[in-house]
C-alpha cells in the first residue's frame, strides 16, 4: 500500500494527487488522511481508506491487505486513464468555448 500520512491545515490540501493515481493505477491501495482532494480521489474500501485520526490511520494499515489489487486497479482506469479524462474533460472544455461558465 502506499501509506501517505500528510497532513495540510485547513484549506491548504492538495487538490489533486497524482500520487494516488499512479499507485491506483499499479494496483496499489492508499491510505491517507481525509482531507483536500482525497476524499474525491480514494474510492473508499476499493482504491483504498481515508481516515480522521492517527489512530484510525494505524486501523486502516491492518484492513488495506483485504482491498482487491485488480478491483484497485480497475477503478483506477474506469476514472483516471487517457479515454476516461478526455470523456469527461472535452465536452466541459466545448461548453466552456460556447460561454459556459461555471
Amino acid at each position: 500500500a502506499l501509506l501517505y500520512p500528510v497532513s495540510y491545515a485547513l484549506g491548504m490540501g492538495e487538490s489533486h494527487s497524482h500520487k494516488a493515481v499512479e499507485s491506483f493505477m499499479c494496483g496499489t491501495p492508499m491510505v491517507t488522511y481525509r482531507q483536500g482532494a482525497m476524499q474525491e480521489v480514494v474510492d473508499e474500501g476499493v482504491t483504498g481508506f481515508t481516515v480522521y485520526s492517527e489512530p484510525e490511520f494505524l486501523l486502516a494499515m491492518k484492513y488495506v491487505d483485504r482491498i482487491n489489487r485488480v478491483a484497485c486497479r480497475e477503478r483506477a482506469i474506469s476514472r483516471w486513464s487517457q479515454p476516461a479524462v478526455l470523456g469527461r474533460w472535452l465536452p466541459a472544455m466545448r461548453r466552456v468555448c460556447q460561454g459556459d461558465r461555471w
